[in-house]
């Protein structure tokens, strides 16, 4: 009983998170619609490739320690890891939206 009442609060703590990274995603971006989940496959800094389930949030010009020459900057929610991180676009090799 104990390990089924944790499931359900985990769930809903996911879903919650999930509508509240929507309405952040629509108001740092003024999205007039819902954001959509993507599929990449991306290279990172340490040159290991991977499939990725990403949301994007945003993307600017800039760098950063992992990124130190300047380049476009996808920050994006990372659905695996479950935080938003950065994402190098030059890095990013396929783009699919998820339906």
């Amino acid at each position: 009983m104990g390990f089924e009442i944790v499931m359900v609060v985990v769930i809903s703590m996911f879903l919650i998170g999930m509508k509240y990274l929507d309405s952040l995603i629509q108001k740092e971006n003024n999205f007039p619609f819902e954001a959509k989940r993507v599929k990449i496959v991306y290279t990172n800094w340490r040159g290991v490739k991977a499939e990725r389930l990403i949301t994007p949030i945003s993307i600017r010009l800039g760098k950063n320690q992992w990124h130190p020459k300047e380049c476009y900057l996808l920050n994006a929610y990372d659905c695996q890891k479950m935080e938003v991180r950065t994402f190098a676009v030059k890095d990013i090799h396929s783009w699919e939206e998820i339906k």
